[in-house]
């Protein structure tokens, strides 16, 4: 299920009535979200096509850029999510 605006559709526990495998009675469930993001890096002083970059160096720009990044600047470089599900 697609959520259509998660800033005003808050988690909302439910309850699962008589669940014989955990002695009857209600479970509460919470409702679990799957949030999709993104961010940006580069691959420096390449010698090579872009189609022709390997994992290996995608990796390794990957990593360095996260390294360079403390929490609040990371917060502001990966944004909000561009996508998200309720999993289930």
């Amino acid at each position: 299920m697609r959520i259509a605006n998660l800033w005003t559709d808050a988690a909302v526990p439910y309850a699962w009535p008589n669940v014989s495998e955990h002695g009857g009675g209600n479970v509460i469930m919470t409702t679990t979200y799957n949030h999709a993001y993104t961010i940006a890096f580069a691959v420096e002083g390449s010698t090579i096509e872009s189609g022709e970059v390997d994992g290996a160096t995608l990796r390794k720009a990957i990593i360095e850029r996260l390294n360079k990044l403390d929490d609040d600047t990371l917060m502001e470089a990966v944004g909000l999510p561009f996508d998200t599900y309720i999993e289930q």
